[in-house]
């Protein structure tokens, strides 16, 4: 009998042995089968990123939902971003989380002449300002394309994400290039075309083939086109924009702009700003969401004479309230603009002060002239465009 249990206690334990071993291979099977179909994960807390080797990189925020690409052992590397993290510190989720879309588009700009130092530990935030993750030790040196305040703007992994600059070390950027100091902001009016029989009938107008060759120098020569929040930037030393910069303006909203103007525009991949009289019946929801126009004001309906100075735009002298009022009708059908060009180009402290009143930003008068950091944002000049503004006179305008 002694013998039989001597026999008997070692055949116990491997038969427990086995026992753990199969269910130890359960385990893992229903864990890996478990991850394999987890599409969605969220973030419990501070959660830590892997890389391919396995090792602790940085942290990422709490309560972040990702697409999972991938499934290395109890690694999930994420689709958006790559990095890894542990299945122990997340959990399945069938809800993804769409953030807010903050429209924020810095590819026109120059990097800074000083750039995060590569090698530093740097919090990266969402463009909503919430903590998106940190990286220990950043792979390479980060441009910086915007900054505002304590603020850097930074494009990492294809995306823009905030910095502090508190939180981060400077060193010099060799490879920053020189930026323009002076725009040139073309005014254009009315548009032209003697093969339709649509006569230039003043200097406003200008040929449609002129326009043309106008847009076409441009794209040839890699000018940038700038939007009217690119300006703004430049004037608050936000960003540093190009050497071949420019704006193009367009006064009225005349419907030769939309015949001739508009085609081109798209052809050459050109950005435009038109400045609408918004009592004008025209059709703009098409143009509001054209990515190579934008509308801005010239009033709802003060394009008309009635005051005595300069060429009698009602703007000088129509009462304040009524003015503001015209102003705030007019911004509230252009998506909230607030951008300005004065009506026939008149303006005095009292046609300022009611801009003011409405919250616009930026005004632009007929004045002859190119737009510098020290130009007054109520009160910046234009390079006119005319009939007898041809090829080579146009490339010494915006050169």
């Amino acid at each position: 009998m002694k013998k039989l249990i001597l026999i008997l206690i070692p055949l116990f334990f491997v038969f427990l042995g086995v026992l753990n071993f199969n269910q130890d291979i359960d385990e893992d099977n229903h864990l890996s089968n478990e991850l394999e179909d987890i599409n969605y994960i969220k973030t419990k807390a501070e959660s830590e990123l892997f890389d391919t080797n396995h090792n602790i990189i940085g942290i990422i925020g709490e309560n972040q939902t990702f697409e999972v690409e991938s499934v290395n052992e109890k690694l999930l590397r994420l689709t958006n971003l790559p990095f890894y993290v542990n299945y122990d510190q997340v959990e399945p989720t069938t809800d993804l989380i769409i953030p807010d879309t903050i429209d924020l588009d810095l590819s026109r700009y120059l990097a800074f002449e000083q750039m995060i130092d590569q090698g530093s530990t740097v919090d990266f935030y969402n463009l909503d300002y919430t903590f998106a993750f940190r990286l220990n030790n950043i792979p390479e040196n980060l441009y910086i394309y915007m900054q505002e305040e304590d603020r850097f703007y930074v494009n990492y992994l294809d995306s823009y994400f905030v910095v502090y600059q508190q939180d981060v070390s400077l060193v010099h950027n060799p490879n920053a290039l020189p930026e323009i100091t002076d725009i040139p902001v073309l005014m254009y009016h009315f548009f032209c075309n003697t093969a339709d029989e649509v006569g230039c009938t003043d200097n406003n107008w200008i040929e449609k083939d002129d326009f043309r060759d106008h847009m076409q120098y441009l794209s040839d020569h890699d000018f940038t086109s700038l939007k009217m929040v690119d300006i703004e930037r430049f004037l608050n030393s936000s960003v540093r924009l190009p050497e071949k910069s420019v704006s193009i303006t367009i006064d009225d909203g005349h419907q030769t702009v939309f015949d001739y103007a508009y085609p081109i525009l798209k052809e050459f991949d050109q950005i435009a700003t038109l400045f609408i009289i918004t009592h004008h019946q025209l059709d703009y929801d098409e143009l509001l969401l054209s990515s190579y126009v934008e509308l801005h004001s010239h009033s709802h309906d003060m394009h008309r004479g009635h005051c005595d100075a300069g060429r009698g735009g009602l703007m000088q002298c129509i009462d304040f309230e009524k003015g503001v009022a015209d102003l705030k009708q007019s911004s509230n059908l252009l998506d909230q603009s607030t951008v300005y060009a004065y009506p026939f180009g008149d303006y005095n402290d009292h046609a300022i002060a009611m801009l003011q009143e409405a919250g616009f930003s930026l005004a632009f008068t007929t004045e002859s002239g190119r737009v510098t950091r020290n130009s007054s944002p109520l009160t910046l000049p234009r390079v006119r465009i005319s009939t007898s503004t041809y090829s080579e006179q146009f490339k010494y305008l915006v050169n």
